[in-house]
């Protein structure tokens, strides 16, 4: 068990001891009753200590299977070649003898040393990659394609991240489990096609789309990257500071932003000289290359905030730094729905079943807000935000409907819109001529919780329609009765 408030622990005793006292003053009572009483009063007083501190039973898979991904490029010193293989040792000794490890040793192209196997033992590297480059990316890609079925995955890198091929940290791609039993649940329930994004940080990556059907993400992904996804710092709304104190606070944290900005661009101007004229060509820096296409305005920034403050800061920045976005999240977007639509800015709203943004709100400001923003004009779609509930999206547009959206706008929610605003209209979003065959046939409304998911089709081709809710569910059903 862990706990993400452990101070909040110490109140533990104070509040025994106080209900023990209390306890003292049951007049009236039997000896067993109070016995009773004082036992619950010290149960309840214990649940609701361990609910403010955060408590958290985490259970650790009992099949694990962990990749170590070795990085011996002629970038690595010596001495920091040494201390990876000695970790790497000590890990291997102190793993379970039924764990399974393998390992993949790289540079320039990336090969198997060995399979996942159990009790296995690091002496030296068999492996002899091309040293002269390092391919993380490609490292990574042929460890995720290792994994056997049924097992909890780990990937442990062991790198100095001087990436020269491949973009290994802005793509999403490369995480996504095919394997997952997430992916079932969630398009037997008629999802077919889902967007797969990094999160932390202030960039977080490149996202891509995927359809929910494929032995590999090669075969899974549609189109990566699609833009880059970004944590955007709000400016702050706090009464207590003066204006000018937020305003400082806010250009504190843009600063080294714009300033990594300035110098993707002068990347760009770099990359675009090289070799011209005499101008010697650059090394490759995979950050600044991510950029490229996003200083060129071949592909957007998903902004996620969700202020109505931070909206109209994030597309005042991107006017001045003349870049392409589009919010994600904007849960006071209808504050500034008439700067959206006249700016031409779109917005992924992460769901419809949220609480309001601040707690003199109405209750139903999250359901109403699809409405508000289609009558404002403004272009949207919805999302679930969460991969572990995605099979619940039809829901959330059900109730965005049920609130005043127009039922054939809450479709277009989530199929035609979300394919315009990701780029991808000429492939997915509606049933013509020339298009993907992600289909799905229903026995009812598809916005109804009633209705049945009859087939779904993934590229024309018809998937199964088991699931573990399906499998579990039959199970229990056909349970011997007594």
């Amino acid at each position: 068990m862990r706990f993400s408030e452990p101070i909040l622990l110490a109140l533990l005793i104070p509040l025994l001891g106080w209900g023990w006292w209390r306890g003292r003053g049951l007049l009236g009572v039997s000896k067993a009753r109070r016995r009773v009483i004082l036992l619950l009063r010290t149960f309840l007083i214990m649940l609701v200590v361990l609910a403010l501190a955060g408590a958290q039973w985490v259970m650790t898979p009992n099949r694990v299977c962990t990749i170590f991904v070795l990085d011996d490029s002629a970038s690595i010193s010596d001495a920091g070649r040494e201390q990876a293989r000695q970790f790497l040792r000590e890990a291997l000794s102190q793993s379970p003898p039924e764990a399974l490890t393998g390992l993949v040793v790289f540079g320039n192209d990336a090969q198997i040393e060995w399979l996942p196997s159990e009790g296995r033992r690091f002496q030296q590297s068999l492996a002899q990659p091309d040293p002269n480059g390092t391919d993380i990316a490609g490292a990574l890609r042929l460890a995720t394609a290792m994994f056997p079925p049924g097992y909890a995955r780990r990937i442990v890198l062991l790198s100095d991240g001087n990436e020269t091929v491949g973009i290994a940290r802005t793509t999403a791609e490369i995480a996504l489990n095919p394997d997952s039993e997430l992916i079932p649940v969630t398009r037997v329930n008629g999802t077919t096609t889902v967007v797969s994004t990094p999160t932390g940080g202030i960039f977080s990556g490149m996202g891509c789309v995927m359809n929910l059907d494929g032995w590999t993400w090669e075969e899974m992904c549609i189109k990566t990257p699609i833009g880059l996804f970004m944590n955007f710092p709000s400016p702050s709304g706090d009464a207590s500071q003066s204006a000018d104190a937020r305003l400082r606070d806010w250009e504190g944290r843009m600063r080294p932003i714009n300033e990594f900005l300035d110098n993707a661009r002068r990347y760009l101007k770099a990359h675009r000289a090289g070799g011209n004229d005499g101008v010697p060509v650059h090394e490759r820096d995979p950050r600044f290359e991510a950029m490229i296409p996003i200083l060129e305005g071949n592909l957007p920034i998903f902004v996620r905030v969700e202020s109505a403050l931070g909206i109209q800061a994030a597309i005042r920045w991107a006017e001045e730094q003349k870049l392409r976005i589009a919010i994600v999240g904007g849960s006071e977007s209808w504050r500034v729905a008439d700067l959206l639509r006249e700016k031409g800015v779109p917005v992924i709203l992460l769901g419809v079943h949220n609480l309001p943004s601040s707690e003199d709100r109405a209750y139903d400001d999250p359901f109403v807000l699809p409405k508000r923003l289609h009558e404002a004009g403004v272009q949207f779609c919805i999302a679930s935000g969460d991969a572990s509930n995605a099979r619940n999206l039809p829901y959330h547009v059900a109730t965005a409907v049920a609130f005043g959206l127009p039922r054939e706008e809450g479709l277009k929610a989530i199929t035609l819109y979300p394919a315009q605003i990701l780029g991808l209209d000429h492939r997915l979003g509606a049933i013509e001529v020339g298009k993907d065959a992600n289909l799905v046939l229903t026995n009812g409304d598809p916005q109804d919780i009633r209705t049945e998911i009859v087939q779904v089709w993934i590229g024309g081709r018809a998937i199964s329609m088991e699931s573990k809710h399906t499998r579990l569910y039959n199970r229990y059903r056909n349970r011997p009765k007594e």
